[in-house]
């Protein structure tokens, strides 16, 4: 099964994703801690872009970044924690974070 990493943003940067013809595939979200646009907008703007792509299967794939030291890399635990909650209650599919 192949795993699309959806770009932040609107749907025309995702033109690396072919139309769907039937074939399982998953559809994942890189998460920048620099990001100026907070959790719920992230997720917000996967969602829309995943659905409006469709065909897609669980587990939607949350890719982290590499955990810096200290109590930064706890900051971005929780983001990601909170996250996958709002995708899996929006979505109504489990997450996975990789």
């Amino acid at each position: 099964m192949t795993v699309y990493v959806l770009t932040k943003g609107s749907h025309k940067r995702n033109v690396h994703v072919p139309p769907y013809d039937g074939t399982p595939r998953q559809f994942a979200h890189r998460w920048d801690p620099d990001d100026v646009e907070d959790v719920p907008h992230q997720a917000q703007n996967f969602k829309l872009c995943a659905d409006a792509l469709g065909g897609y299967v669980a587990p939607i794939v949350l890719l982290a970044p590499p955990l810096p030291e200290g109590p930064e890399a706890d900051h971005i635990k929780v983001n990601l924690s909170d996250w996958k909650s709002i995708i899996e209650t929006g979505m109504g599919v489990p997450v996975e974070i990789r």
